[in-house]
């Protein structure tokens, strides 16, 4: 009967001894942040984020434990998007929090972990669009070969129309343009870039002067 008594007490005190030592456990997952309970307030890295069409932009998340200390949860969020046609947002790793905008206007997406959930503004504006002309060489001779360059002093959007007209016919939709002039005297090139957005730039080129044999 003594023994079932020791036998007893002995199994209790294991008991206690492991249901102490979960306790700790998960006290210190607590206190190092990596333990985060549903009532954890979420935070975005931007709070606001400012983009344009096409630019792949990132967002990271961060969940405040009860002692105020942060720590980072993007990869386990689930984002969700608010037009999801016009802004998407990725829950797929490497890229996860990966947003991609498809033309200018103001949205919202939203990440979720573990009962919480943040908003992030999306503030979707146009790429500014600035180009340039180049002539090679500077000046030519009827008959000689003359390259036209456009050139991006800022890119805007990427997928870009292009148009280049002028003088003898040129006439091409491409960004570099190649013509031989038959006769002597100033020309005249304007070119047109417009990008995915609907953003549009012209430059008029400088008077180029072409010359007699």
């Amino acid at each position: 009967m003594e023994n079932k008594k020791i036998a007893k007490i002995f199994i209790l005190i294991i008991v206690l001894i492991t249901f102490l030592v979960l306790a700790m456990l998960i006290s210190s997952r607590i206190k190092s942040g990596k333990v985060v309970d549903n009532k954890s307030i979420l935070s975005a890295e931007p709070g606001i984020l400012e983009t344009y069409p096409l630019a792949m932009k990132y967002v990271k998340v961060f969940a405040a434990d009860k002692d105020g200390k942060k720590t980072e949860v993007t990869g386990s969020v689930v984002w969700t998007s608010n037009n999801p046609e016009e802004v998407s947002v990725s829950n797929e790793n490497p890229i996860k929090g990966q947003i991609v905008a498809q033309k200018k206007g103001d949205y919202s997406i939203k990440a979720q972990y573990n009962g919480s959930e943040v908003n992030v503004p999306v503030k979707v504006a146009t790429a500014e669009m600035k180009i340039s002309c180049k002539a090679i060489p500077p000046e030519a001779k009827v008959g000689q070969t003359v390259t036209w360059i456009m050139f991006f002093d800022k890119m805007g959007t990427p997928r870009y129309e292009y148009s280049m007209t002028g003088s003898d016919g040129l006439d091409t939709k491409d960004s570099v343009s190649y013509i031989k002039y038959k006769t002597p005297g100033e020309k005249t090139v304007k070119m047109k870039a417009i990008d995915y957005a609907g953003t549009e730039a012209e430059v008029t080129c400088p008077p180029y002067i072409v010359s007699a044999k």
